[in-house]
């Protein structure tokens, strides 16, 4: 009896390890995907703010110009 309960014991455990391995590389892969996000969204601002900072000021052109980039970069994501 105390051999099947351990063997029962440790049968559980694996079943419960696999799962949360599974779930683990999940979590794992949705945080690396919004660093990645937040990574090319800060790069496609920081070479929007060089460009627009060139003349010393940033004009509202220029934003719109930022706003009309993200959008498309958006765009082209959901496709």
């Amino acid at each position: 009896m105390e051999n099947t309960v351990i063997w029962g014991s440790v049968s559980f455990d694996v079943i419960l390890t696999i799962t949360q391995t599974n779930e683990v590389f999940r979590l794992i892969q949705v945080i690396l995907t919004c660093i990645t996000a937040f990574v090319g969204l800060c790069y496609t601002i920081w070479k929007w703010y060089k460009k627009a900072k060139k003349d010393g000021k940033i004009t509202k052109d220029e934003c719109e110009e930022l706003f009309d980039e993200l959008t498309k970069k958006k765009d082209d994501d959901d496709k």
